[in-house]
């Protein structure tokens, strides 16, 4: 069975300083705010044989978001279960875009931004009843999913200020 997960995250183009416990990212024109909220999923791990939740997926850029720049996506894996488990088919994808600055002249949309999906095959296991991130699973940061701006001829500050919804979603299963 195929485990989907989603988890909101708000990236926003601000002008000034906001503290709190949000990771703040400087970019070449603003600063870049990411938050993680749960949202909607469902699905399961192939090989469990009692009913249990699905696994967890969060993370956050590294660096910089900019045009044309993209920025890796250290994504941590939770594995709830007694048993080391395999995940497989990672993928990021951009489901909204909330731009309060877009307009007809200057829009915002999903189509501005690009995702660099992990390689297809790669295969990540993690020890039963752990979080993980990327890069404690000894995947290479090359390998790491990438969110950008897609770098256009035109003018994008329509995509100042944007929130953006992302969702995750791999298959895990259960090594016994």
């Amino acid at each position: 069975m195929r485990a989907f997960l989603a988890r909101r995250s708000t990236v926003q183009w601000l002008i000034g300083v906001t503290t709190g416990a949000l990771i703040m990212i400087i970019i070449g024109w603003a600063l870049v705010q990411t938050s993680f909220e749960p949202a909607s999923g469902s699905g399961g791990v192939a090989g469990l044989t009692e009913p249990a939740d699905s696994f967890t997926i969060k993370g956050n850029a590294l660096k910089a978001i900019a045009p044309g720049y993209s920025v890796p996506l250290n994504l941590t894996i939770t594995n709830t279960y007694q048993y080391p488990m395999e995940v497989t088919g990672l993928t990021v994808t951009v489901k909204e875009v909330i731009a309060p600055n877009s307009s007809a002249s200057f829009p915002c949309t999903v189509d501005d931004f690009e995702i660099t999906q992990v390689p297809e095959k790669t295969a990540l296991t993690v020890a039963a009843s752990k979080a993980r991130s990327l890069d404690q699973l000894k995947l290479a940061a090359s390998l790491w999913p990438q969110i950008g701006i897609r770098e256009t001829a035109h003018n994008q500050d329509g995509c100042k200020g944007a929130s953006l919804t992302l969702a995750y979603s791999a298959s895990g299963r259960l090594e016994k």
